[in-house]
């Protein structure tokens, strides 16, 4: 699963931007070291919204839920 987020030069894409479908910006934010993403708030790593297993993230994403 953690293979499937890279960018053109296979690296490893560390953030993704993503919004609420009322219209709230979302940044998730892969930790490599705990094997998780973290969905936070921009520019505040401190709040956290919710902290999501690579598996959990990939169907998130997939489903448009979370």
């Amino acid at each position: 699963m953690r293979n499937i987020y890279v960018n053109e030069s296979t690296n490893p894409i560390r953030e993704i931007p993503l919004s609420t479908t009322g219209g709230i910006a979302l940044i998730a934010v892969w930790k490599q070291r705990k094997d998780t993403w973290y969905v936070v708030k921009p520019w505040s790593e401190k709040n956290v919204i919710e902290a999501l297993t690579p598996r959990q993230f990939h169907e998130a994403i997939q489903n448009g839920n979370r």
